[in-house]
């Protein structure tokens, strides 16, 4: 009841909001987003695209796949003021293959992903209110929430920056759905909730250095057992699986820590390391713990005209740190430890970019449904580009 009435007024302030915004700010802190600064654009309406074509193989003892990916991403905001605007992001696919598998097909690709649509109101300068299907990419927690996915809810962010530093302070309260938005509920089930908080602070100390780091406090809550039955094969613990429904045998609350520093050494040479922590308070030690250690360098012009990226991952997630159905599959869901290795090819002076992963990976504890398994893809991408 507590989490509906939160989010309840959320949806009503930002309501409240979209009156003030209108007029002059009475603030003179100066605040942007990490992303956005606050533009006013020749015309209200902006549209980007971008495409993306993709070769994905991957195998465990249960699955088998070889995918050929058309994806076309579309990005776009309509300004009704300075601080009012709408904003949708999402991707038309298509993909060709081959799949076998001994579960229920769950590797058919969407023919349309939400990534998100909000409408924003921005007030006092350092305030935005966003609702619709709020994007969890912000959180930079992939292994909590893929990055591709949007819940619907509500989002409350305070930026606050000068030249060196920039802190922000948000939230969120969101239905956990699947990428079609159904809470994969099949009896009357309470609604499921995702809440989480964070405090994230990013520093300039050198014009060629660059630090951050954040903390998250997060919360999932009536997850339904159409979810906890899709979660078990992804290497979460819960009872037994009858027909397509199950339940979770740990409850999903805890903390998620990471930072990063990113040094440009010279015109040609940068490096980027950092990692994050997360725990499930609710779980058992040994089932509860999670963590993502990276490191980047960039090459810069070693090829003229040409960015060569290598990027190492180290990745570990016990079986009942998160709900696994939620996260980013590149990382390998729960109950494995394993290694990333990309290699990125940015072509910058033509205009699109080339992309190699393979990911290896081994089980935590011992399985009848999960397996070591192993994947390579390589994907295509042009720059975005506004029409």
């Amino acid at each position: 009841m507590i989490r509906k009435s939160v989010l309840t007024f959320s949806l009503l302030l930002l309501q409240a909001s979209v009156g003030y915004a209108q007029r002059p700010p009475v603030s003179t802190v100066r605040a942007q987003a990490d992303s956005e600064v606050r533009p006013t654009p020749s015309k209200p309406f902006e549209l980007k695209w971008q495409a993306i074509i993709s070769g994905q193989n991957y195998a465990d003892q249960q699955e088998a796949s070889e995918l050929a990916l058309f994806r076309l991403g579309l990005d776009a905001t309509y300004r009704f003021s300075r601080d009012v605007w709408f904003k949708a992001d999402g991707l038309i696919q298509s993909a060709t293959g081959r799949v076998q598998s001994t579960f229920e097909d769950e590797t058919e690709v969407e023919n349309f992903l939400l990534r998100e649509a909000t409408l924003n109101v921005r007030a006092f300068r350092v305030l935005r209110l966003s609702a619709g299907a709020i994007s969890q990419n912000a959180l930079g927690a992939p292994t909590l929430v893929s990055g591709q996915r949007s819940f619907p809810g509500a989002e409350e962010a305070l930026t606050f920056s000068n030249r060196w530093a920039q802190l922000e302070i948000s939230a969120r309260q969101t239905i956990p759905t699947s990428t079609t938005f159904a809470n994969q509920s099949t009896e009357m089930e309470s609604t499921p909730t995702f809440f989480n908080e964070t405090i994230q602070l990013k520093l300039k100390p050198h014009p060629y250095i660059i630090l951050g780091g954040h903390v998250t406090h997060w919360a999932f809550a009536d997850l339904s057992k159409s979810t906890a039955a899709d979660s078990a094969r992804f290497g979460n613990t819960v009872t037994p699986v009858q027909g397509n429904l199950s339940e979770f045998l740990y409850e999903y609350s805890g903390l998620e820590a990471g930072g990063y520093g990113h040094a440009r050494l010279s015109k040609y040479f940068r490096v980027k390391a950092g990692g994050s922590f997360m725990q499930n308070n609710e779980a058992p030690e040994g089932l509860n713990q999670g963590q993502v250690l990276f490191g980047e360098v960039e090459l810069r012009n070693l090829i003229p005209g040409v960015s060569i990226v290598p990027r190492y991952e180290s990745i570990i997630n016990q079986a009942d740190v998160s709900p696994a159905v939620f996260a980013d599959g590149d990382y390998g869901y729960n109950n494995r430890q394993g290694q990333l290795v990309r290699l990125g090819l940015d072509f910058y002076k033509m205009g699109f970019k080339l992309e190699a992963a393979y990911y290896d990976g081994r089980t935590i504890e011992d399985s009848s449904i999960q397996s070591d398994n192993q994947y390579f893809f390589i994907n295509f991408s042009t720059r975005p580009r506004q029409i």
